[in-house]
């Protein structure tokens, strides 16, 4: 069952948690597809579904892509998300991307219904999904990473 990524439905994510980009319909880059692997070698490409905690204690569903086993050093800064709201999707624009202006910590604490402070820091925790104990699937995306990247760094770091 082939789809198109902002289709995506709470339905979809509860019979599989984890999502892939076709790259094969070069008219639609967004289509995607549920994978039923059990071990992930490589990460890259892949929409994973699984609940996080804001800073208020809550938890929610959210989409995560752009994972990398390098852990948070990377993660800080490429990991994107999205978080889901009665049956809202709210994709979380990082401090490097052009729609941090209209997608950023501050308006997704609106879409959340909450004061920044209580969304940032959003915790996450892969393990079980991925069904994986490396503890570097566990972090945390901040609204502003503690050690902000240069282009050229983020460049450099991208390519890990």
């Amino acid at each position: 069952m082939k789809k198109c990524f902002h289709d995506l439905t709470v339905s979809d994510i509860s019979d599989c948690p984890i999502w892939r980009f076709t790259n094969e319909n070069s008219n639609d880059d967004l289509e995607i597809e549920p994978v039923i692997e059990q071990t992930f070698s490589n990460l890259s490409g892949l929409i994973i579904a699984a609940q996080v905690e804001l800073a208020d204690l809550t938890s929610h569903l959210a989409l995560h892509q752009n994972v990398s086993r390098a852990g948070q050093k990377v993660n800080d800064h490429f990991l994107s998300l999205t978080l889901e709201r009665a049956g809202n999707w709210f994709s979380l624009a990082r401090y490097h991307d052009v729609s941090i202006e209209s997608f950023g910590p501050i308006h997704l604490a609106k879409f959340m219904g909450k004061p920044v402070k209580d969304v940032f820091p959003i915790k996450y925790d892969l393990r079980e999904t991925l069904r994986s104990d490396s503890a570097r699937l566990v972090g945390f995306v901040r609204d502003v990473p503690v050690f902000p990247l240069t282009d050229d760094e983020l460049i450099s770091l991208s390519l890990l």
